[in-house]
């Protein structure tokens, strides 16, 4: 099955891997962004950079270029419609009740299938959210809610020293 899909592609040399990784996330979750992926590379005098590629749907290649230039460091994006051939995929129940879709590849008639299983609840966020983005969305989550919960208690144990009484030492 062939289908037209946007891809933007950019490097960062300038961005540490934190800031980098967050801001992908944002450009992963925006309506019309099929995929996001970050290579290794090598730039200028050999300094290391990521090499980022994003693929849209076609009509979104704008809204995620500035996205882009808004989330991340980048001066520069390189952008174009390419046509792409993808396998089609069956969706799926598992004998468990897990939904997900499933492709075979064609070289090999006794291949397994290449298969995604997703939790009912990953793709509430969003509908035709990916399960991988789903799945990091919910862990992000989970540890965000885990951060917040420990800066509570230390601001509780904080306060609770700032209303220790003083003493002054014996002598």
């Amino acid at each position: 099955m062939q289908e037209r899909v946007g891809v933007i592609q950019f490097e960062i040399d300038d961005q540490t891997g934190e800031e980098l990784a967050a801001a992908l996330n944002q450009i992963r979750s925006a309506d019309g962004v099929i995929d996001v992926t970050q290579s290794p590379a090598f730039g200028k005098k050999g300094r290391m950079m990521a090499s980022v590629q994003v693929l849209t749907r076609p009509d979104a290649i704008e809204a995620i270029g500035t996205l882009c230039f808004r989330q991340t460091t980048t001066l520069s994006l390189r952008s174009r419609t390419e046509a792409r051939t993808i396998l089609p995929r069956q969706a799926f129940t598992t004998s468990n009740g897990k939904r997900g879709e499933a492709s075979r590849s064609p070289r090999r008639a006794d291949a397994k299938a290449e298969m995604t299983i997703c939790d009912p609840f990953d793709t509430v966020t969003r509908p035709g959210l990916s399960c991988a983005v789903a799945r990091r969305q919910r862990r992000w989550r989970k540890a965000m809610t885990t951060t917040e919960t420990f800066l509570a208690r230390l601001d509780a144990v904080f306060e609770a020293l700032v209303r220790l009484p003083s003493r002054s030492p014996v002598g």
